[in-house]
């Protein structure tokens, strides 16, 4: 009987378990598209002004801050819109690979995770030309 019971308790923990997991990671949400600038999250959470790639600091000017900081593995931010004190969505890839975009317009497709971050299904930066490049984005999922 007492088997029975850890049994069942622990088929109703799993079961939670995966519904949260797909609640967290927006399997019920569908794909939406997200227009901003891609910041450096942490620069930007210290000061709002931060959102392009060169960030102003006591020291001075830090010439392609955010670039360093998500080639060191900061995490990486979409701020709707692009202006100072609007929404951040902290991207869900590695900062790596989008360090060198830090700074510029972005369009994401994706979904709203657990926290308010962001799955990302594609994303696509503006280039000086004013065209929109895909960014190649690997994931463990």
């Amino acid at each position: 009987m007492k088997k029975g019971l850890i049994t069942m308790l622990g088929i109703v923990l799993a079961a939670g378990l995966l519904a949260h997991a797909d609640m967290a990671f927006g399997s019920e949400e569908k794909s939406a598209l997200f227009e901003g600038v891609l910041v450096d999250a942490r620069c930007y959470a210290l000061d709002t002004r931060n959102t392009g790639n060169d960030h102003e600091s006591k020291a001075g000017k830090m010439v392609n801050c955010g670039t360093a900081c998500a080639a060191t593995g900061i995490p990486v931010g979409l701020l709707e819109g692009g202006k100072a004190g609007g929404k951040v969505y902290i991207l869900l890839v590695p900062s790596k690979m989008l360090a060198e975009h830090v700074g510029k317009t972005a369009k994401v497709i994706g979904r709203i995770a657990l926290g308010g971050s962001l799955l990302v299904d594609t994303l696509e930066v503006r280039e000086k030309d004013g065209s929109y490049k895909k960014v190649e984005i690997v994931t463990m999922m």
